[in-house]
């Protein structure tokens, strides 16, 4: 018997996510649910559905991919725990849930019910990520992390209704920018506090650049975000007294490479392939428990941290059109 997959959503996940599922689960039964299914060009073979819920309660699936908004996975996750629905796997993009209780008790029915979760969380993946890590790990120097992003927001350029902008609706700079920084950070240093969160704000009270301190007792970590700025920059920057190490990139697209400087010298270019970024993620859905727990812990974590952020700049949020 065909083993049944299931992907929920028909934009980011056709474009990526597909090509990722149609290598791992070959000769499977591709199902895909979305109110608008219809209206895509998609091959033949898939089957189609507009009604999720539906879908769910009819079929048992081997896999599921949940790639729609905050509200369509927040709504997801729960009905898989209210319905005590059973699956062998499920991927689920970020952010996760808008409701950190929601969150909790889907993970805790996940572990006993012997769910493997993976997250697309495609940051975490990236090559400097793994170069910082080894380098706070092997030297023994402490070091402090100072984090810089400047980009004009799409809100500024351009009055939109998408959910992306919308600290209430789910997204907003920490949800749909920040988070896949916060979860590499806390993958590689642990949970961390929010030490102080200094704000500026136009005349509309709308958030325009923050300056965000974080810490644990290995690393204090500074960020500073602009989000009016006519530069793109996205820079990391390990230092102490004798030491400087600075990943930068200024593409609009903070995937594609960084420039790797040590002590003001330019060692090396790397770069990076969305596509094999986001295979790293369904990698986790075969770990050992072991490994599997802690990553849930650090999921977590960063979630706990990102509600904690919006909560702060929930009344700096972007007016609903």
């Amino acid at each position: 018997m065909k083993k049944k997959i299931l992907i929920i959503g028909s934009n980011f996940a056709l474009n990526y996510h597909l090509k990722i599922i149609n290598k791992i689960y070959k000769n499977s039964e591709l199902n895909i649910v979305s109110p608008n299914i219809y209206r895509k060009k998609i091959n033949n073979k898939i089957i189609r559905h507009v009604d999720l819920y539906k879908v769910l309660s009819e079929n048992k699936f081997h896999f599921i991919l949940c790639c729609a908004t905050p509200d369509v996975q927040t709504k997801f996750i729960k009905y898989i725990v209210n319905n005590k629905i059973k699956i062998k796997n499920i991927l689920l993009e970020k952010p996760i849930s808008q409701n950190i209780k929601v969150f909790g008790k889907f993970l805790k029915y996940s572990k006993k019910n012997k769910i493997n979760l993976a997250f697309n969380f495609t940051y975490s993946n990236l090559k400097i990520i793994n170069k910082i890590k080894k380098i706070t790990e092997i030297n023994s120097k402490k070091y402090e992390l100072s984090f810089l992003l400047k980009f004009m927001h799409p809100f500024f350029l351009k009055k939109n209704k998408s959910w992306k902008n919308f600290i209430s609706l789910g997204g907003g700079i920490i949800n749909y920018y920040l988070n896949h920084i916060l979860f590499s950070l806390i993958k590689i240093f642990g949970k961390l506090k929010i030490k102080s969160l200094k704000v500026m704000t136009n005349k509309k009270n709308q958030l325009i650049n923050f300056k965000l301190n974080l810490l644990n007792k290995k690393i204090n970590i500074n960020m500073y975000v602009d989000m009016c700025s006519k530069s793109n920059v996205h820079k990391y920057e390990l230092y102490n007294k004798k030491d400087k190490k600075i990943f930068l990139t200024k593409k609009k697209n903070w995937y594609s490479d960084y420039e790797y400087f040590n002590n003001k010298k330019k060692r090396y270019l790397y770069k990076e392939n969305i596509i094999n970024l986001i295979k790293l993620n369904y990698k986790y859905l075969n770990k050992n428990k072991s490994i599997r727990l802690k990553y849930y812990n650090e999921i977590y974590h960063n979630e706990e941290l990102c509600h904690k952020l919006n909560k702060k700049l929930m009344k700096y949020d972007f007016e609903k059109m």
